[in-house]
């Protein structure tokens, strides 16, 4: 439901399963955001230590974990930084995210980016151009993140593959999205860098600079050539430049999630609600995308649906959260 309002705004929810209502009217975003939050308080104690229903699911995760970093974006989402942090601090701890289970080398078990990059739509879907194959190609010296503590080659690989379908596809061979690469859904990197960004935003970069090593120290693990930043590796003419120290830490912060959640619709719901902090360039035109639009389906077949896609919910306006 986090999902689903945090790209279409208002959506149904208290009606939406109601037999008696043909026609669920569209709650609003924000009441959307307080049931799952509401929800998501009442659930986490009891739930604690276990991972039962996990057919589904991969990883040595632990529901309660999950609740709290799912509560922690939420939070962000609405710009509550302090109650995002006190989630996030009970959040998914390092070794315990939670996947889902593509183990199987089969149709409807494989990954489902594997799914549709090679076995439905080979060629449809490619990097090339992307913001974020420059922010790791080395060989784009003008935008790639490389500097003495940072080598982006390893990620590369993992994330793409040169000239199999188009010249720059994501790795669907032996990386990121290859037929049995688990898929991540509620990571430790995620509720860390939800971490350093409350600590940024709450004006303690030191902390919010020990919660970036953190994911820096993971990333070291699995690829090599990352070691920890210092606060003085930041600001005008440092290592990571920027206007001020923490100004630049926070872009490095929001800069290193986007990377990090490859794939996933939270780097969108970020680049939406921090007003493109990062700049990523728009593919056609001068504006981002702000949501998505009401499906036909739903307006032929729910007649509140016409009512909500009104003019304030337009594909570029801001969502009632994000403004």
């Amino acid at each position: 439901m986090l999902t689903a309002a945090s790209v279409w705004g208002d959506i149904p929810n208290s009606e939406a399963c109601d037999d008696s209502k043909e026609n669920p009217k569209f709650d609003k975003m924000s009441e959307v955001y307080q049931y799952c939050i509401d929800l998501l308080t009442k659930v986490s104690p009891d739930v604690a230590g276990k991972n039962s229903y996990s057919n589904a699911y991969a990883g040595s995760f632990d529901w309660a974990e999950v609740a709290n970093t799912l509560l922690a974006r939420a939070y962000l989402h609405k710009k509550d930084y302090t109650n995002a942090k006190a989630a996030a601090l009970n959040g998914v701890s390092a070794g315990n995210d939670l996947y889902a289970d593509h183990s199987q080398a089969s149709p409807g078990a494989w990954n489902l980016y594997y799914d549709f990059l090679d076995w439905n739509r080979p060629g449809y879907m490619s990097c090339a151009g992307a913001h974020i194959v420059g922010l790791l190609d080395t060989a784009n010296k003008t935008m790639c993140r490389n500097n003495t503590k940072t080598d982006e080659t390893g990620r590369f690989g993992y994330y793409f593959v040169k000239d199999y379908y188009t010249s720059v596809d994501p790795n669907l061979v032996d990386g990121i999205f290859a037929t049995t690469q688990n898929y991540g859904l509620v990571t430790y990197a995620e509720n860390q860098l939800i971490l350093a960004e409350c600590e940024s935003r709450l004006n303690n970069d030191a902390q919010a600079l020990v919660h970036l090593n953190n994911v820096r120290a993971e990333l070291n693990t699995q690829y090599g050539t990352y070691s920890d930043y210092l606060l003085t590796d930041f600001g005008p003419g440092q290592l990571v430049n920027g206007t001020s120290q923490s100004s630049a830490l926070l872009k490095e912060i929001m800069t290193e999630k986007y990377v990090s959640l490859f794939g996933q619709i939270e780097g969108w719901s970020d680049i939406r609600r921090t007003d493109n902090l990062i700049g990523i360039p728009a593919n056609t035109g001068t504006k981002l995308p702000q949501r998505f639009l009401i499906p036909q389906s739903e307006i032929n077949a729910n007649t509140n649906a016409k009512s909500a896609n009104s003019e304030t919910e337009q594909l570029f306006v801001k969502l009632e959260l994000f403004k």
